[in-house]
């Protein structure tokens, strides 16, 4: 129970019900915080790396690290074909299938045409696990 010390306590009061009512509010803060600070020190893990792979790689970390559970980041030359592949939060197991089952470039042309547009963010592409 709050003791009533005067002005300080009423704004201390306010504060804890602002907080209350917002609660979900200061959380997404918190989040967003967290979030920037993970990253600044993957630019700066980016700046001491000079290897294309291992900057992929401190990527991918990063992504996962913001809460995504896989993430697979594949480096493409003008065909599309694979130059490079990294991933984080696969198992063994599921970075074999990928491997073995990659699909040509052709394929991702058409993945990447007019009717993926919606999946394009920027210079890059999110591809949902669980859209059809």
């Amino acid at each position: 129970m709050r003791k009533a010390g005067g002005r300080a306590d009423l704004v201390s009061d306010e504060v804890f019900a602002l907080e209350t009512a917002e609660g979900g509010e200061v959380h997404k803060v918190e989040r967003q915080a967290k979030q920037l600070m993970a990253l600044m020190k993957v630019s700066a893990e980016m700046i001491r790396t000079r290897d294309l792979h291992d900057r992929l790689k401190v990527i991918a970390e990063a992504i996962r690290g913001l809460g995504w559970g896989r993430v697979v980041i594949s480096h493409r030359d003008e065909n599309l074909q694979i130059i490079d592949l990294v991933t984080a939060g696969l198992t063994p197991e599921e970075e074999r299938l990928l491997l073995e089952r990659k699909a040509p470039g052709h394929v991702w042309r058409e993945r990447f045409g007019p009717k993926y547009e919606r999946y394009r963010i920027g210079e890059f592409y999110y591809l949902p696990w669980n859209d059809p």
